[in-house]
C-alpha cells in the first residue's frame, strides 16, 4: 500500500512539476555555492577528511551534479530537460567529469594533469556562461548576466595561472561567490537593469577576492 501511495504521489508531481526553469536555477545555485564552499574547505583542509582531498572534491561534485540532475528530472517538466542550455550544461560538465577521471585514473599525466582541477572546470564554466547568455539572447531572453559571467570566470582561469597559482585554493571560494550569481539574477527575471546586475556581480566579485586576498 505504501508503494501504491509513493507511486501516485510522484505521478501527481510529474503530471504537474512544482519547479520551473527559475526554481531549477534558485536550487542549482544553492546547490553550487555549496559545491565551491565545501571545496574550498576540502583544500584547506585537507588533512581533517578520511579520503585524500582531491577523491573529496570530486565526490562532493559527483553529489551536487547528481542532487541537480534529481531535481530536473523529478521536479520539473520536460520542457527544461530539453531546454538547450541546460544540455549545453550536460555536455560540459560530462567532458569536464571524464577529463578529471581520465587524470585521477592515470590515463593522462604531465602537464595535461596539471589542468584538470581548477582550469578544466572554470574554463568550462566560461564557456557554458557565454553559450547559455547567447542561446537565451537568441530567444529573447535578457542574457547579459551570462555574459558578465564568463567575463569574471574568464579573469579567474587567468589568475590560477602561472605565479597566480598559489592563489588557487583561495579562488575556490571566490568561486563560492561568482559561479552562483548569475543564476540567482536569472531566477528572479525583470528585477533589475542590466547595469545594476552587472554592478551586483562585480561587487560580489571585489567582495570575494578581498576575502581571498586578506586570507
Amino acid at each position: 500500500m505504501d508503494t501504491i501511495v509513493e507511486l501516485t504521489r510522484f505521478r501527481a508531481v510529474r503530471s504537474s512539476p512544482p519547479l520551473g526553469r527559475h526554481g531549477l536555477l534558485r536550487v542549482g545555485a544553492v546547490l553550487l555555492l555549496l559545491g565551491w564552499a565545501g571545496t574550498a574547505i576540502i583544500r584547506r583542509n585537507p588533512t581533517s577528511f578520511p579520503l585524500d582531498p582531491v577523491t573529496m572534491a570530486v565526490g562532493l561534485w559527483v553529489v551536487v551534479f547528481a542532487l541537480i540532475a534529481a531535481v530536473a528530472l523529478v521536479l520539473t517538466p520536460q520542457s527544461v530537460w530539453y531546454n538547450r542550455s541546460i544540455l549545453t550544461w550536460t555536455v560540459l560538465n560530462t567532458a569536464a567529469f571524464g577529463y578529471t577521471g581520465a587524470v585521477m585514473a592515470g590515463l593522462l599525466s604531465g602537464t595535461l594533469a596539471q589542468y584538470a582541477y581548477w582550469h578544466v572546470w572554470v574554463a568550462t564554466a566560461v564557456v557554458g556562461f557565454a553559450v547559455t547568455g547567447a542561446i537565451l539572447e537568441g530567444e529573447g531572453i535578457e542574457g547579459q548576466v551570462y555574459f558578465t559571467a564568463a567575463g569574471l570566470e574568464l579573469s579567474l582561469l587567468f589568475l590560477g595561472l602561472g605565479a597566480f597559482g598559489t592563489l588557487v585554493p583561495g579562488l575556490y571560494v571566490l568561486l563560492a561567490f561568482v559561479h552562483p550569481t548569475p543564476l540567482i539574477l536569472d531566477a528572479f527575471p525583470g528585477q533589475l537593469s542590466n547595469g545594476r546586475a552587472a554592478a551586483i556581480q562585480l561587487g560580489v566579485y571585489a567582495v570575494g577576492l578581498g576575502l581571498v586576498l586578506l586570507a
